[in-house]
């Protein structure tokens, strides 16, 4: 049995498709589920994945992170890489009508990337910016 974290339903499909049936332990209610389990992980839409390889001291499987949880990591940050490749492309390079030289692109990606992150809205963030997301966070943890 390997102990699986929460991951959004698209890729939990897409990666099962590769990597095979995994048997998922995500409603882990002990330790002992836990310490049962191959190999596990928990995960996090901003973050990635991150391997359980202890718990309460105790190793889960062999104490490292299990070649599932690997694959799975693997992919994610593959995935994430491609996703900025694909923003990049669409969002700076096929407007970009300056020079190719590193001295010209270099300070216009630097102001596409604060513009990205500081005032672009984003759709997935309720048509806020990363920068008001993140304040807005802050707010929300302040207040607990």
């Amino acid at each position: 049995m390997h102990g699986l974290g929460f991951f959004q339903e698209d890729l939990q499909g897409q990666l099962r498709f590769q990597l095979g049936q995994v048997a998922a332990l995500a409603d882990a209610r002990s330790a002992a589920e836990l310490l049962a389990a191959d190999e596990a992980f928990f995960s996090s839409s901003a973050g990635g994945i991150f391997p359980v390889v202890r718990v309460n001291g105790q190793p889960i499987g062999n104490g490292e992170a299990g070649t599932i949880t690997q694959a799975i990591l693997q992919e994610y940050w593959h995935r994430r890489v491609e996703r900025c490749n694909d923003t990049l492309r669409l969002e700076f390079w096929s407007l970009w009508t300056g020079g190719l030289t590193v001295s010209e692109v270099a300070p216009a990606l630097a102001r596409h990337q604060r513009w990205h992150n500081a005032e672009r809205p984003h759709s997935a963030l309720d048509y806020r910016s990363p920068m008001e997301h993140l304040v807005n966070l802050q707010k929300l943890q302040m207040a607990a």
